[in-house]
């Protein structure tokens, strides 16, 4: 009987506290937005009570990227009051395909103080290109080489390819229809046209689809060229040397047809730098004890037997102090 009645009191005094607390309920913790538009926004509006006897307090939300936003309409709530925490999505930074992300609701809820809403979709663009990025490595100089891009839609009843162009010297593009829906994009890159003096070009090929809400279809670029003679290190560096000491280093020529050469003349055009060849298509490079105070920057010339790269520069640069 004494255990039962101390029973009896005890939920007694532990009934108005556990009753005397606030409580969230989302009508809904989970929305799907179906297709949503490349570049464009979709906004859901989750709706909630305070289902508790006091007052609900809304202390954060958080979302797990920067795409969505989350802003509840006040941060007090009476007991048996309804609000809404409306979420917006942006899609513009986000690729093709399948999305999920969460957003997270603290509050004084003590049984549920984390609560975790979820949104989903697919993003479809009006225009899908294949691939989003180009990349020519490794060819050689006075080579050709040709890339696709396949661009289709499922949303507009033709596809047109406008403005179609590159940023990049030695890059011809043509469109060639395969079907209403369907294209390709050729691009053909020519390093007898891009720049002698770069190696390594970025840039994008772009172009606009006729009807498309999207203003511009952008892919981005990257080629590298080989060149006939490669040199390793390809600059001098010479930076933070002490007056009156020398110093030295060696530059090693490698042909990319793996045939070797000869080095038949080498030049500075600073006095205080000499370089002289020492075999098997390697130079030394020295700085002299006499080169005086502060920064310089030159060139060295090396002149070989190799038909395609008769010459090769290579800057040098440095400090004396």
């Amino acid at each position: 009987m004494r255990t039962l009645l101390a029973f009896t009191l005890a939920l007694a005094l532990a009934a108005p506290a556990v009753a005397n607390e606030p409580k969230i309920s989302f009508t809904v913790a989970e929305h799907d937005f179906g297709i949503i538009d490349k570049g464009g926004k979709v906004s859901v509006d989750f709706e909630f009570t305070n289902s508790g006897s006091a007052d609900l307090e809304i202390i954060n939300v958080k979302t797990s990227c920067g795409c969505t936003t989350a802003t509840p309409e006040k941060t007090v709530y009476k007991p048996g009051e309804g609000g809404v925490i409306p979420v917006t999505f942006s899609s513009e930074r986000f690729p093709t395909g399948p999305i999920a992300k969460t957003i997270t609701v603290t509050s004084n809820d003590v049984a549920n103080p984390r609560m975790q809403l979820r949104i989903r979709g697919e993003i479809q663009a009006e225009v899908n290109v294949k691939p989003v990025s180009l990349s020519i490595v490794g060819i050689r100089r006075g080579a050709v080489e040709t890339r696709e891009i396949q661009v289709s839609t499922a949303k507009l009843p033709r596809l047109e390819i406008t403005d179609l162009k590159s940023d990049l010297e030695g890059m011809t593009l043509t469109a060639e229809r395969k079907d209403d829906r369907n294209m390709t994009i050729t691009a053909t890159f020519d390093s007898n046209k891009s720049p002698a003096k770069f190696d390594t070009l970025r840039g994008a090929i772009s172009f606009k689809a006729k009807g498309a809400k999207e203003s511009e279809s952008r892919v981005m670029t990257y080629v590298n060229i080989t060149p006939p003679v490669r040199a390793s290190p390809r600059a001098v560096h010479f930076f933070a040397s002490k007056k009156g000491e020398p110093r030295e280093m060696t530059i090693a020529l490698h042909p990319a047809d793996g045939q070797g050469l000869k080095i038949l003349e080498t030049q500075s055009d600073l006095d205080f730098v000499q370089v002289r060849a020492v075999g098997n298509g390697k130079v030394r490079v020295m700085l002299s004890k006499d080169a005086k105070d502060g920064r310089f920057n030159g060139t060295i010339t090396i002149n070989t037997d190799n038909k395609e790269q008769p010459q090769v520069r290579i800057p040098v640069r440095g400090s004396v102090i």
